[in-house]
């Protein structure tokens, strides 16, 4: 009995190295993944237009309407460890070409936010453009939220953003903050400001939810706006 314990053990023992050293060769790659949600802040002082969306040359959105962003989700399941580069196109819905962005994302997995803005009527630095920013997920547990900013306004080079009297950050167009950490209360009070301290859009009252990351996107209230006009700025708040 002795030697057939022992023997059995020893058999057990090389067929385990064996599975060990010799996988299912079916078995499939680890998945990662990415999730990508786009909003339509482009403005045309002409007409009112969606916009479409490609990537690697395959239609992903066809006609995404303007402050919207309920188009459907992008989902991109990259293989290990494969180079993740991604091309974006932005169309009108002419399918007449308005921007393209190549884009190898810093963190491979992750939800991400495709922002789409600037002036379908304008070339050079105001004309539409895309821009890719991962999403926040740890979010707050002491009762502060955290909110960064992205300026779409095309008739303002920078804003001076204030919250409840203090600076937080003077942002130039086209650009977007890092997160700022705050405390929400129900008396809260957000100024943005022109280059010449000018009253461009003021919000009071309970802004914010404690424990939840925001971002606003500076922006008009409709897609074809009187350029200038202060009383059609405004911005849309997502929580993420």
């Amino acid at each position: 009995m002795k030697y057939l314990l022992a023997a059995l053990c020893v058999s057990a023992f090389f067929l385990g190295g064996c599975t060990k050293e010799n996988p299912q060769d079916d078995t499939p790659d680890t998945l990662v993944a990415q999730e990508i949600k786009a909003f339509n802040l482009c403005i045309n002082p002409a007409r009112t237009f969606n916009v479409g969306v490609t990537v690697d040359g395959r239609n992903w959105l066809n006609s995404l309407s303007f402050r919207n962003g309920d188009g459907p989700n992008l989902f991109l399941n990259i293989k290990e460890p494969d180079t993740i580069f991604r091309v974006f196109a932005l169309y009108d819905q002419d399918w007449q070409r308005l921007d393209t962005l190549g884009l190898t994302p810093t963190a491979k997995t992750g939800k991400y936010a495709l922002w789409c803005f600037g002036n379908a009527a304008s070339a050079g630095f105001r004309a539409p453009k895309m821009l890719l920013a991962p999403l926040r997920s740890d979010k707050p547990s002491d009762f502060s939220a955290n909110i960064r900013f992205l300026h779409t306004w095309v008739d303002q080079d920078s804003v001076t953003i204030r919250y409840n009297g203090v600076l937080l950050t003077k942002i130039g167009y086209g650009q977007m903050t890092p997160f700022f950490n705050i405390f929400p209360s129900s008396t809260d009070r957000l100024v943005m400001l022109n280059a010449t301290n000018d009253t461009l859009q003021f919000s009071s009252g309970e802004l914010f939810s404690s424990n939840q990351n925001y971002t606003l996107a500076l922006t008009y209230t409709i897609q074809n706006p009187i350029l200038g006009s202060n009383s059609r700025l405004t911005y849309l708040k997502r929580q993420e």
